[in-house]
């Protein structure tokens, strides 16, 4: 996955320019810089949300600029977003109901009738509350009832089962305790080890060294720097997103 990319809010005021970076399979890329720098509106532009004024994102050397958000998705886009209750899960819906959300049309999900296959769903959601130990009595339980950790472990699992080629997690361990935490670094890890290409976006610096293969740095809009995570200490890596280190 590759893109070169310029664009604008909703104000009109430029948010980044003179993006140019790729990311290849089976790595991790983080991406680093004070919040506000951005890096919310670059993942909006891979994604499909935010409309770039000046570029391209390429999937596989595929061209992606004409392509809406549910298309991004078919072709091999997962998408953990950094707020999990408001943009990952419907609070009030059972976990198997989760599951489906945004995959509605995928054939797995879908009977002969073209009805909602919900055997399959059920299936699938024991599979991810297995393979991701989100603590809870079954999947007919409803989202709101689980912790913010095994509510997050829900939400990666879930982007992780559909198999993507590109990956985008944003803070994925945000507000989470520790063992929940390390349960995902490992999943990361291991779908990074298995061919996966993750882009990661997270404030949390020692998740960005620990987790990411090289590290690229946002600062006022623009890409300032790249590091391999191997060989940079937490105090170097704020100093370029501060703007103090050039």
């Amino acid at each position: 996955m590759c893109i070169r990319d310029s664009s604008r809010n909703e104000e009109g005021k430029r948010v980044f320019e003179d993006i140019s970076f790729e990311i290849k399979k089976s790595e991790i890329l983080g991406i680093a810089g004070v919040e506000g720098n951005g890096q919310k509106e670059l993942i909006e532009s891979i994604i499909g949300i935010h409309t770039i004024e000046d570029g391209e994102v390429y999937l596989e050397n595929q061209n992606l600029n004409d392509y809406g958000v549910k298309d991004r998705l078919d072709l091999g886009i997962s998408f953990i977003p950094e707020d999990r209750q408001a943009q990952a899960l419907v609070m009030e819906m059972k976990l198997n109901d989760n599951i489906i959300l945004g995959r509605q049309t995928k054939d797995i999900y879908k009977t002969n009738l073209s009805t909602v296959n919900f055997k399959n769903a059920g299936e699938i959601s024991r599979q991810v509350i297995s393979d991701f130990n989100v603590k809870t009595p079954n999947e007919t339980t409803i989202a709101t009832a689980l912790s913010g950790g095994n509510q997050q472990k829900f939400v990666v699992g879930r982007e992780l089962e559909d198999d993507p080629g590109l990956l985008i997690a944003s803070q994925p361990t945000r507000g989470i305790d520790i063992g929940a935490q390390a349960l995902i670094w490992d999943k990361l890890r291991e779908s990074r080890d298995q061919g996966l290409a993750v882009l990661l976006i997270s404030a949390d610096l020692e998740e960005l060294i620990g987790l990411s293969d090289r590290i690229i740095v946002f600062y006022q809009g623009k890409l300032v720097k790249e590091l391999k995570s191997d060989s940079v200490s937490p105090e170097d890596l704020g100093g370029y997103m501060t703007g103090l280190k050039k």
